[in-house]
């Protein structure tokens, strides 16, 4: 234990000690009493010093063991409180992020059954649109068909009545040209009706004729039918009867008949 610091009453015995320590000593003067006396009061006073510093001592130890103690005791109690205040706030925190999560999962739900929602709602109105522009197209498509059906059918009527027209133009055409062969057939036939009428008339007058001078010659022979003889080339070359004549006179006017149809 280190020594403890004087006290002013220790330090002024000790002046005085020195003093009379220093003061020669007389017999019977009683310095070797006071000297011993206060000698012994020094002592006594260091003694009552060392032991009052060692119940300071005990007493700070004590005091400290106490103040660790109680600060044991706090601390111990500060931990505890804040290992409740954690687990308090452990819960809070737990509790908030459970209604956190809640939360989050009503909002994404509600969020989720908005765009759903929403989402149904443009498809509706994408369906409606849809069939609406589908409608136009097939309303514009019928109108497009029934347009070009009406100009076909103009168009078709047109030309009908202009095929119609050319085809009832080539018909008066053909009647008139069938008019003029038939009239110009008729003339041709007429005139050849005449020409066989003139041909027919010199043939019968070229038969009267050679049947007159047939019958001249049938005069001539019965004046001469005692005349006999004569060989077969004379036969072969005699002239021909009248009958003879008359059938190759019908012969020529038949073909002459055939040729002019």
């Amino acid at each position: 234990m280190n020594s403890p610091e004087p006290t002013p009453q220790i330090q002024a015995l000790e002046a005085s000690i020195e003093k009379l320590l220093a003061k020669p000593v007389q017999p019977g003067d009683g310095t070797a009493a006071t000297l011993a006396s206060q000698m012994m009061q020094k002592d006594n006073l260091q003694k009552d010093l060392f032991q009052q510093v060692k119940q300071n001592q005990d007493q700070m130890i004590r005091d400290q063991m106490e103040q660790a103690r109680l600060r044991s005791e706090l601390a111990y109690k500060e931990q505890a409180k804040l290992a409740q205040a954690r687990q308090e706030q452990t819960l809070r925190d737990t509790q908030s992020q459970a209604k956190l999560r809640q939360e989050q999962i009503l909002r994404y739900e509600q969020q989720q059954a908005k765009l759903k929602q929403e989402q149904s709602q443009r498809d509706q109105q994408d369906q409606a649109r849809r069939r609406q522009e589908q409608m136009q197209r097939e309303q514009q498509l019928q109108a497009r068909l029934k347009q070009e059906q009406l100009q076909r059918e103009q168009q078709l009527q047109a030309r009908m009545k202009q095929e119609q027209a050319q085809r009832e133009k080539a018909r008066q055409e053909q009647m008139q040209k069938d008019r003029a062969q038939q009239e110009k057939l008729r003339q041709e036939q007429h005139q050849k009706e005449l020409l066989l009428a003139a041909r027919l008339k010199e043939e019968r007058e070229r038969v009267n004729q050679l049947k007159q001078e047939q019958l001249k010659r049938e005069q001539q022979s019965n004046a001469d039918k005692n005349i006999t003889g004569g060989d077969k080339k004379a036969a072969k070359n005699a002239p021909k009867t009248p009958e003879q004549l008359a059938k190759d006179e019908e012969a020529r006017a038949f073909s002459a008949r055939s040729e002019l149809s």
